[in-house]
């Protein structure tokens, strides 16, 4: 596992907790998920999914070119977690393995 899955694993003590609840916006091209998907699988995970990037967003997924997108920026300035496409299917693993 990645640093982040160790990371959550650690502060909180359980992967269900790391994602349950937590609000996740998504931005840029996705390779393995249509927006459809995504949304549906964050919800399937007990997150819930936003269309924009507020001070209650805990996650970014963020796609390959979207790193300069204005949600990206947004999240850079109010200390939002980014995490990458990749990032997310472990934690999403890590989830259901549980």
């Amino acid at each position: 596992m990645n640093g982040l899955v160790t990371r959550l694993k650690y502060i909180n003590g359980d992967f269900v907790k790391a994602l349950k609840g937590k609000n996740i916006a998504v931005t840029g091209t996705l390779k393995n998920y249509t927006r459809q998907q995504i949304i549906e699988t964050i919800n399937k995970i007990g997150a819930h999914y936003k269309t924009s990037v507020t001070g209650q967003t805990n996650y970014l997924i963020v796609g390959d070119i979207a790193w300069r997108t204005t949600k990206h920026q947004a999240a850079e300035k109010k200390g939002i977690q980014i995490i990458s496409e990749k990032d997310f299917e472990e934690l999403r693993e890590a989830v259901i393995i549980k």
